[in-house]
């Protein structure tokens, strides 16, 4: 509605007479790639096409003026608002006698990208190495988050639904974790990064054994024997000239190998897939007298007429592995077991065994055949194909897994060896 002025000239003098209103206000927001506490909202109208022309128009959100717009321009950008906050603007259009009443828009929400989020948690687990992280939901910034990215600074990096993740990493490394959040309008900035933490290493065999009962036993012989020769020097094995053998004090045997000679059971957990004639089936429910997959090894030849090999695995080292055939070997005795705690390789969790479960590798350009436990990352496990060939698979992560289980050692006749988890395991 036009505002009539009084004046000294005549009315029909439009001079006197204020602009009349503006019509269709209307507010749109523009979030996309906007940042956090940083929206914008677009506000066009149509320009009165009666009455005085104005000067110009004025934009007010509630009484706070937020733009002047020179006529006869119809839109305004207003920047610089709150994530999340509802906006009703007014336009007003004005000349020098004053303004017109105004006309509102529609009450329009301003969103933009999330809120920075603070820097995560992150920690390692106690079994594993695996780091878990996890992070609380920054402000959506007016619209949903629909997800995280996540990196560290070793150069991993993910995404995920949820405020936490779990990372596979090498044992023993360290690290630190960043995250950012996502919405329709784009990524938030990074967080700050969490403090540097270290992956659970797993290394059964790095130390010397006799620490797992907690004494030296060569203590209480009063000398270290191994800073000099004392066997020579006395002439006797200290162990046999007291009539015992330390581990057996304890009824069991600790180890898959060690300078003693002793050996516990090789085991496969109860959900390890066998390869056999009847497909694959879970260790569990093999029988003493099934027939499971192994190959003939040109390195491992029979030893006799009868069928049967000699063949020390403690010893075998070669420069080759060359797979004959696929072939069934057939077990003669199978020994459940509990075990609280078993290996995989490479996040593999559905192939766990023992740590002292044998099983053919490449180690040092080497084929060997080595305990669980005694496999580094950078060694290579013997993958066997369907057609009985061999893949060798680069062991990238060795992770512990806590579980209560049962395990089982398989003997198998004539060849010792088989295939559990895809990989040529032997059975002593």
């Amino acid at each position: 509605m036009a505002t009539v002025r009084k004046g000294t000239k005549s009315s029909a003098q439009d001079n006197f007479i204020g602009p009349n209103n503006v019509s269709g206000v209307n507010a749109t927001n523009v979030g996309s790639g906007r940042a956090f506490n940083d929206g914008r909202i677009d506000v066009s109208w149509t320009n009165p096409s009666a009455g005085n022309t104005p000067t110009g128009y004025k934009v007010y959100d509630g009484a706070t003026l937020k733009a002047t717009i020179s006529h006869p321009t119809s839109t305004a950008q207003i920047t610089g608002l709150t994530s999340g906050t509802s906006y009703t603007f007014t336009v007003k259009a004005y000349d020098s006698y004053g303004e017109a009443s105004g006309e509102n828009a529609s009450a329009v929400t301003a969103t933009t990208v999330p809120a920075t989020p603070s820097a995560p948690s992150a920690s390692a687990q106690g079994s594993a190495a695996t780091d878990d992280v996890s992070w609380s939901a920054p402000a959506d910034g007016g619209s949903a988050i629909t997800g995280y990215s996540w990196e560290s600074n070793d150069s991993k990096s993910g995404s995920t639904g949820s405020t936490s993740v779990s990372v596979s990493q090498e044992a023993g490394s360290s690290q630190s974790y960043r995250v950012r959040a996502t919405n329709a309008n784009g990524n938030s900035e990074w967080s700050s990064y969490s403090s540097a933490i270290t992956s659970f290493s797993f290394t059964p065999f790095s130390f010397v054994p006799f620490g797992a009962f907690g004494f030296t036993p060569f203590g209480a012989f009063g000398f270290t024997p191994f800073g000099f020769t004392p066997f020579g020097a006395f002439g006797f094995t200290p162990f046999g000239a007291f009539g015992f053998t330390p581990f057996g004090a304890f009824g069991f045997t600790p180890f898959s190998f060690a300078p003693f000679g002793f050996s516990p059971p090789s085991c496969i957990d109860e959900n390890t897939l066998i390869d056999t004639p009847n497909g694959l089936v879970a260790a569990k429910d093999l029988q003493i007298g099934s027939e499971v997959y192994t190959v003939s090894l040109q390195e491992i030849p029979l030893s006799d007429e009868t069928g049967q090999y000699d063949f020390d695995y403690v010893g075998f080292e070669s420069d080759t592995l060359t797979s004959l055939q696929k072939t069934t070997t057939t077990i003669v005795s199978a020994e459940p077991s509990s075990r609280d705690m078993v290996i995989c390789f490479n996040g593999e969790q559905d192939k766990l065994y023992s740590t002292s479960q044998p099983v053919f590798a490449k180690s040092n350009n080497k084929y060997q055949v080595m305990p669980t436990g005694a496999i580094s990352a950078g060694d290579y496990l013997i993958s066997v194909n369907n057609d009985g060939s061999f893949t060798e698979i680069l062991v990238e992560t060795i992770d512990a897994v806590s579980k209560n289980t049962t395990v089982y050692q398989f003997n198998c006749e004539p060849a010792d060896w088989f295939i559990a988890g895809g990989y040529l395991v032997h059975n002593k």
